[in-house]
């Protein structure tokens, strides 16, 4: 009886991650250079040639009886790696028997040994879909933790009822052989990768949509979500399939589209990326085809400014109305509504000038002949305003303020007097925050 070298089939890949057409395995005793028999059948009856030719794709079915050194070379016979005591699993795994239990799993061993010990393989079928992390008591030798990928504790759904479990002893705890991964880096497709479609119960704070057996998720409950758990790393994503009435709300960790809560219907997708292992952006596709709801006002700030300000230059000064906003997204626009009060001139051929400024940059020049009458007498001509939709491009706080000067250079221009004499009014800013 002989075991496979690698199930379904053995595939190998070139130093550049190209599929090895042509590739050639050469297999030896362990530790030399003696060359050992490799099979194409689990009896061992028909031997492969040695080298085994891979074919165009770099695959062939191999079966060994034995621990086996394999080297990889390719057509050229330029050597790609060399691994030295292949196990012959068949003759080195022991079948577990009356398992039981869901994370605190115990199993039989026909002829178990006095203690654990590093290399020994065990397998058993599951009795239970694991529901976080497990531990194995074999023989009543003592619970021992079963991981994945080195020292990671098993999650839910990593064991399926019914599945036949491979686990190997390295000293400390059992590493499941099945979950140990490698990463994949810049592969290329030529077909489909069809994924499972799992559920998930919404929660507020602990959806557990990383742990799911699947990209696809059908998301069920009626739960106001207000962050998801931290996620196995940055761009990692999930698409939401919405099963339930359940409401996500808008935050910092949590980026919605739009910038406000959504209250998801059955049949809407909301696709969650991981920006950071934190923080999420939330793309939502409603069901009905209408877009995000945009264009709310998220904030309002408004300051009013009562003092009298009066200049005779032609150079702007602030009139002391100023109010400061902070964007909560940079796709936000500010809408930006002034009312000066108690405008006018003094004496002269002058008149105001009117400007909104964001920080230090003009924004909107919006009166330069206020007060103007062609004449040199006083003219009190009242209020002067303006609206304005700013587009600041930030999250930082944002200041707005009104400036004004005399554009002739040579008379008093004035802003919150309300009498020719004595007296001040109360001009007004009002800031809006509007969702993109």
């Amino acid at each position: 009886m002989a075991s496979r070298a690698l199930y379904p089939l053995f595939k190998a890949f070139d130093s550049a991650g190209a599929l090895l057409n042509g590739g050639k395995l050469w297999s030896y005793d362990p530790g030399t250079t003696n060359l050992r028999s490799t099979w194409t059948d689990a009896a061992a009856t028909v031997a492969h040639t040695n080298p085994i030719i891979l074919d165009s794709v770099g695959e062939a079915e191999v079966f060994i009886s034995g621990n086996t050194k394999f080297i990889l070379t390719d057509s050229a016979d330029v050597q790609i790696w060399s691994k030295d005591s292949i196990i012959d699993v068949v003759s080195s795994i022991t079948s577990l028997s009356a398992v039981a239990g869901t994370d605190t799993i115990t199993a039989t061993a026909a002829t178990p040994p006095s203690a654990y010990a590093a290399n020994q393989r065990w397998s058993f079928i599951a009795a239970a879909t694991n529901t976080g992390a497990v531990t194995l008591n074999i023989s009543a030798l003592g619970a021992r933790s079963i991981t994945k990928n080195g020292a990671t504790a098993l999650a839910a759904g990593d064991i399926q009822s019914g599945a036949i479990i491979l686990v190997e002893d390295d000293g400390t705890r059992l590493q499941a052989l099945d979950f140990n991964a490698a990463s994949l880096s810049g592969a290329t497709f030529t077909g489909a990768i069809n994924t499972a479609r799992a559920t998930v119960a919404s929660n507020a704070t602990t959806s557990a949509i990383w742990a799911a057996l699947g990209n696809e998720i059908d998301f069920t409950g009626t739960a106001t979500v207000t962050d998801f758990p931290a996620a196995p790393q940055a761009g990692a994503s999930r698409v939401l399939h919405i099963a339930g009435l359940c409401t996500f709300t808008h935050s910092a960790t949590l980026d919605i589209d739009g910038n406000i809560d959504h209250v998801a219907a059955v049949g809407d997708i909301v696709r969650v990326h991981a920006l950071t292992t934190t923080t999420f952006r939330l793309e939502v596709v409603k069901q009905d085809g209408t877009a995000v709801a945009g264009g709310k006002i998220l904030q309002v700030v408004n300051a009013t400014y009562g003092t009298l300000a009066s200049s005779s230059s032609s150079t702007f000064a602030d009139t002391g109305l100023t109010a400061t906003i902070t964007p909560s997204s940079a796709t936000s626009k500010i809408l930006a509504i002034v009312n000066m009060s108690g405008c006018g001139k003094n004496t002269n051929g002058t008149s105001l000038a009117l400007k909104l400024v964001r920080g230090a940059t003009t924004i909107l020049n919006f009166e330069d002949s206020g007060g103007s009458d062609g004449g040199s007498a006083l003219n009190a001509h009242g209020g002067e305003g303006c609206n304005f939709l700013d587009s600041p491009a930030t999250i930082s706080a944002t200041t707005y303020k009104v400036q004004f000067a005399s554009t002739a250079n040579n008379a008093i221009v004035y802003a919150q007097r309300w009498d020719v004499t004595s007296g001040n009014s109360n001009s007004s800013i009002t800031l809006m925050e509007i969702s993109a």
